[in-house]
């Protein structure tokens, strides 16, 4: 696992690089707390609504999976859910009902 996962995208595509093709590892992402906030504040100083935020998610999220990750942590969970929710209905899975979890299972 990698964190904080925004400034680290190239230390994830050397780990990537690095594994053979056969081998099958998963190379998690963890966007903490500081990133979260970090884009909500900017967002807000900006005076922008969700869709601009869900926009520049999606660009970071992009990022991660062109580095290299399979597997995202964050806490846009519940928001970028409900968003690919809205986009792509029929392929997305959201289960709620996990102690505090927020599962999303997305197939493209």
């Amino acid at each position: 696992m990698v964190k904080p996962s925004m400034f680290y995208l190239d230390i994830i595509h050397k780990i990537k690089n690095r594994i053979k093709d056969d081998v099958q590892i998963p190379i998690a992402v963890y966007n903490v707390s500081g990133e979260y906030m970090m884009i909500k504040n900017y967002v807000k100083y900006l005076n922008e609504d969700i869709n601009y935020e869900n926009e520049i998610i999606t660009e970071l999220f992009k990022s991660y999976l062109r580095a290299g990750a399979n597997i995202i942590i964050t806490y846009f969970a519940k928001q970028y859910g409900l968003y690919m929710k809205k986009l792509y209905d029929k392929n997305i899975i959201i289960d709620d009902n996990s102690n505090n979890n927020f599962n999303i299972e997305l197939t493209l």
